[in-house]
């Protein structure tokens, strides 16, 4: 897909409603944003995809038209599409039209998409806006954990650790995700283990590291977000997940 040139308006509807084109969800999002007006003056959000696809051909007279791009980008939303997943899950949580901002919230998390998986947990976790269940808090911090997500593997140790932990989880192991937590440069996380430390001996401390070292990480899935398999530079992948 690098430098790619989109050949016109009519080829890039074609890919974004191509049932067979993995790519469909970038296309619907980036004909959200056209239709919003905002391809051609390249606001920082969208320097991604302005250094990777040539939009000369595409007609810069376009005129503005939201009921189009709240289409798209529902379509966007509807095949996986992190950024518009949020932008509607925002939109309504903004307006306190809790249910529907849960409805995108469960989009989001059931495409596995660490952020939404753990922002869901939170809900359960708190009782906000629906029946607090820490179990389902616990599943789905479970989840982002394993796709690495530095919060989620934070909230999952704190959980059992404090024993509110609704399925059974030992100590070392609980410790061992705050631990995980810290290694990838989570605030709280940093903090909480230093707090743990203190109260262990250096053998305790080797273990629980080790443990989170050679068992913990084995179980991480390699996150493979719809934006991660695009774009080869660090910069890149750094822009996308922003």
């Amino acid at each position: 897909m690098k430098n790619r040139v989109i050949e016109s308006l009519e080829s890039l509807i074609k890919d974004a409603t191509e049932p067979d084109n993995e790519l469909s969800w970038l296309w619907s999002r980036i004909l959200g944003h056209y239709y919003n007006g905002d391809i051609f003056y390249e606001p920082s959000d969208l320097g991604w995809i302005n250094d990777t696809i040539n939009f000369e051909n595409l007609p810069k007279a376009y005129c503005y038209d939201m009921a189009k791009s709240r289409e798209w980008f529902g379509r966007a939303a509807f095949l996986g599409c992190p950024y518009s997943i949020f932008l509607f899950y925002q939109r309504y949580y903004d307006k306190n039209d809790y249910d529907t901002a849960l409805k995108y919230l469960r989009m989001g998390a059931q495409h596995n998409i660490p952020y939404f998986l753990g922002e869901l947990a939170e809900w359960y976790a708190k009782g906000d806006h629906l029946k607090r269940d820490l179990a389902e808090a616990d599943q789905l911090w479970r989840r982002a954990a394993k796709f690495g997500d530095c919060s989620a593997q934070y909230e999952l140790g704190r959980l059992h650790l404090s024993n509110r932990g609704p399925t059974e989880m030992n100590q070392k192991e609980a410790r061992a995700w705050i631990f995980l937590a810290s290694e990838n440069n989570d605030p709280n996380a940093i903090q909480e283990y230093v707090s743990i430390k203190k109260g262990l001996d250096l053998h305790e401390i080797h273990s629980v590291e080790n443990y989170a070292k050679t068992f913990l990480k084995k179980t991480l899935i390699k996150e493979r977000s719809n934006y991660d398999h695009l774009f080869n530079t660090d910069k890149n992948k750094k822009d996308s997940q922003a």
